[in-house]
């Protein structure tokens, strides 16, 4: 989402007195968080590191996470002990693409192995 758009998103509902949370186009553009891996965190099609790695994120990006899943199907989906997986839209130059996975343990999220407060949870998570 344009930086602009976050203003106008954030700053209305709160002069309103609706809260941030009110505007279910708040929610979708995610929570800001960064990247930790180096020298780069890989974006996966799906909860699991053994899916198509779509691209590579460099150590400290900022990603906008729009929600988390637990994967605890596949062996392969458990990074360093964490089972939590985050869904990022990331932006090229051409526009958004939505649906990218990349393993929580390498973000700056707080909580380890756990869902997030604030981070919606995402649907078919198990």
């Amino acid at each position: 989402m344009k930086w602009w758009k976050r203003i106008l998103a954030t700053a209305i509902p709160v002069a309103l007195g609706v809260g941030v949370l009110a505007i279910p186009a708040v929610a979708s553009a995610g929570v800001v968080y960064n990247t930790t891996a180096s020298p780069c965190l890989r974006m996966h099609s799906g909860p699991d590191s053994a899916t198509f790695v779509q691209g590579c994120l460099g150590y400290n990006t900022r990603i906008d996470i729009v929600c988390q899943l637990r994967n605890v199907l596949s062996p392969t989906a458990n990074i360093n002990g964490s089972t939590i997986w985050d869904q990022i839209d990331w932006e090229f130059q051409d526009g958004v693409v939505p649906g990218f996975f990349v393993s929580d343990y390498y973000t700056t999220t707080p909580v380890f192995n756990g869902f997030t407060p604030g981070i919606p949870v995402c649907s078919g998570s198990n």
